[in-house]
């Protein structure tokens, strides 16, 4: 029994090495760390009286900020951070004394149903999230090492002021989405408004293009929510061509990207 224990002991204790390695001495660094950074310096550029654009990826991929005129950013970062990561980026610019005269926050359809991820907070992060994002890179590093397989890296594509999209889709076929608010969403939501109105802050929430159409019994429920707490929403958004679409049902291909910008431009003002 005793040798049997000893050469078990052999094969994990390497493992066990690997591990403690990881968890001790891993710095806590997401997937999408670097969209966090390039968007941060961005923080730093803007002056008062700017228009902002938050959101998620569909945001992201959807507003070229540039086509807006001067003095419009687009600082919007991925699904996993929710409305919530907005708001650290909105706060973020009020401590600067930066503050927007108008801020635009889009998200996907199902982005308002999402719950905010361990490990994707832009501040205040707890020891829950540091270590999911270790337990992460850990299992990352084990598929590199051991199984040979290479996690896709995410770059900045700096002509499009977002994330490098990869293939597009092809033949995708619409659905009807519900759409629901997450507590956490619910939370943030009322959060940016009030600093909105305290800050008098020109604010409009809205969904970011999509493919797809909103389920209209949860969409009724939805605009419930803000008229109930008198917050500002649009509800219509671009809905993309299946020949302008890119990775993803509600990314627009960069090369189309005008297209849904006048449409939000045209929508805005």
């Amino acid at each position: 029994m005793r040798p049997f224990l000893n050469y078990l002991l052999s094969l994990i204790s390497p493992l066990i090495f690997l591990i403690s390695t990881v968890l001790i001495f891993v710095v806590p660094k997401n997937y999408y760390s670097d969209l966090e950074y390039y968007q941060n310096e961005k923080i730093k550029l803007i002056d008062n009286n700017s228009t902002i654009f938050f959101g998620d990826s569909s945001c992201g991929n959807g507003v070229d900020a540039k086509l807006f005129g001067e003095n419009t950013y687009n600082l919007s970062l991925t699904g996993s951070y929710i409305t919530c990561g907005s708001l650290v980026q909105l706060n973020k610019l009020i401590d600067r004394k930066k503050t927007p005269k108008e801020i635009i926050l889009m998200y996907t359809i199902d982005g308002y149903n999402r719950s905010l991820i361990p490990g994707y907070k832009l501040d205040n992060k707890s020891f829950k999230d540091d270590f999911y994002i270790k337990i992460n890179s850990f299992k990352n590093l084990v598929k590199r090492v051991v199984f040979k397989i290479k996690e896709p890296r995410l770059v900045i594509d700096f002509e499009n002021d977002y994330i490098k999209q990869k293939e597009s889709l092809v033949d995708y076929n619409p659905v009807e989405i519900d759409i629901n608010l997450s507590s956490d969403n619910k939370k943030c939501i009322i959060d940016i408004s009030n600093l909105c109105k305290k800050y008098n802050i020109d604010y409009t929430f809205m969904i970011g293009p999509n493919i797809n159409l909103i389920d209209k019994s949860s969409l009724f429920k939805f605009k419930k929510f803000f008229e109930t707490n008198q917050i500002k929403l649009n509800t219509e958004y671009y809905r993309i061509p299946n020949t302008e679409i890119g990775d993803s049902n509600d990314h627009i291909s960069p090369v189309f990207k005008s297209n849904s910008t006048q449409f939000y431009k045209v929508l805005i003002k």
